[in-house]
């Protein structure tokens, strides 16, 4: 007999358990190519001086051999170091982890089975990068790094690196930036999980001195600060503009400001964010904190904070700061906007959701109401996020899908309906409607 079975094929509907999966789809597809001339090969038990295919070599010896555009592959295994850093860069480099060790043949990769472990031992940083190198970092594990300053996890002065596909876990720093640490220059940082990692000054990563950066398709999880910015802290001197885009920010804590981001004393966009979850005693969402001579101008286009009913603030702008919403939704805080300083900030709010404990400041195109979020902070069917949108220059969601579908939603997704497909049974008993 011909049945219909309702299909919910539209994938949003893995997000449930979005934290865990977000986690398994940032690790890099298996990969096969073909190697080069200036490939370099390594193992943790690597002792060759030649670095090849056939014959690896330790990872220090493969640094020290390569050259600008030479790319290093990790076999699975724990690397370590007596040094100061496990790896030291200062060349134009690429390291590639989940090799699988293969003697002969195509270079195979798959870091979900063959994970390349850069270890700390909690006593030294595990990457820095210095001499304006731009290195890619694809793949690796970078754990239970310590830095007494800053950048216990990376550590990138004035350089230009690439971090994809990376798991930044489990280091600190004393002063700043526990997991990831960019003092100016630029940096790509796409694709990775940064959780657990902590700092006196932000805990998962901190990115100053104009720094231009794309943060973009993150998981950042459960990272603790002393102070302030427990997820993400861009912090000085104005110029740039960092992007952080289509980022999973959830569960980080600071002692006293940002538990999710902070943006002190520069410019920022924040598109298609998922910030929930996060604590602080002033700006459990976002925070932002500029001064006379080094403003703050941030834009939130299409984000979606939810808090914890109990704790603060979704944005909390403390002063000279200039912050404009659009198409938002902010859920289950103390307060929506808290504006500290009406005085020296710029505050302008259009069609924005708010359902919050108290909303005295909602500006203009206001929904007020319950967004009807599922577990993942998706939109649900009838939510009054859907088609409540501002037309702005944004073409995608969180999970990639185009926007609009039909008119613009309010917040990180894009909601798209169930598809319901006809299914032919040839048994009655084999499907149940």
């Amino acid at each position: 007999m011909e049945m219909i079975a309702k299909l919910n094929i539209h994938r949003k509907v893995l997000f449930v358990a979005l934290p865990f999966l977000v986690m398994l789809s940032l690790f890099s597809l298996p990969v096969t190519t073909g190697a080069y001339p200036g490939d370099l090969f390594v193992s943790p038990a690597g002792s060759s001086l030649d670095c090849t295919q056939a014959d690896p070599c330790d990872l220090a010896t493969a640094i020290q051999k390569a050259m600008d555009t030479d790319t290093i592959y990790l076999a699975g295994g724990v690397y370590y170091s007596s040094g100061d850093a496990v790896v030291s860069i200062s060349r134009d480099i690429s390291l590639y982890g989940g090799w699988d060790g293969s003697p002969v043949g195509a270079v195979k990769r798959d870091p979900s089975l063959y994970q390349s472990i850069l270890d700390g031992q909690q006593v030294r940083r595990v990457v820095v990068i210095s001499s304006g190198a731009a290195p890619v970092l694809m793949d690796l594990v970078i754990t239970n790094g310590y830095g007494d300053s800053s950048g216990g996890g990376v550590h990138s002065a004035a350089s230009h690196p690439t971090i994809q596909g990376c798991t930044i876990q489990d280091n600190r720093a004393d002063g700043d930036g526990g997991g990831i640490f960019i003092n100016g220059g630029s940096a790509l940082i796409v694709h990775n999980r940064i959780i657990s990692n902590s700092g006196n000054w932000a805990g998962g990563m901190r990115i100053i001195n104009n720094a231009q950066v794309i943060v973009e398709g993150n998981l950042v999880s459960g990272n603790t600060a002393n102070n302030t910015g427990g997820g993400i802290d861009i912090d000085c001197c104005g110029g740039t503009v960092a992007k952080v885009e289509r980022n999973f920010i959830t569960g980080n804590s600071a002692g006293t400001a940002g538990g999710g981001i902070i943006i002190e004393g520069t410019n920022a966009s924040l598109i298609n964010n998922i910030i929930s979850g996060n604590t602080a005693p002033e700006g459990a969402g976002i925070y932002l904190d500029g001064m006379q001579g080094y403003l703050v101008d941030v834009d939130l286009i299409n984000n979606t904070l939810s808090g914890l009913t109990s704790n603060d603030h979704a944005v909390y702008l403390n002063e000279y700061s200039t912050a404009s919403l659009i198409n938002n939704i902010l859920a289950h805080f103390a307060t929506g906007i808290h504006d500290n300083d009406p005085l020296s900030n710029v505050l302008n709010a259009d069609f924005n959701l708010f359902y919050n404990a108290s909303d005295p400041i909602v500006g203009t195109n206001v929904v007020l109401a319950d967004p009807l979020l599922d577990a993942g902070y998706h939109l649900t069917w009838g939510s009054p996020a859907i088609d409540g949108g501002s037309v702005v220059e944004n073409s995608i969601d969180i999970d990639g899908e185009a926007r609009p579908n039909g008119s613009f939603d309010l917040g990180a997704d894009e909601y798209y309906p169930a598809l319901y497909l006809p299914v032919s049974i040839s048994n009655e008993n084999s499907l149940q409607p």
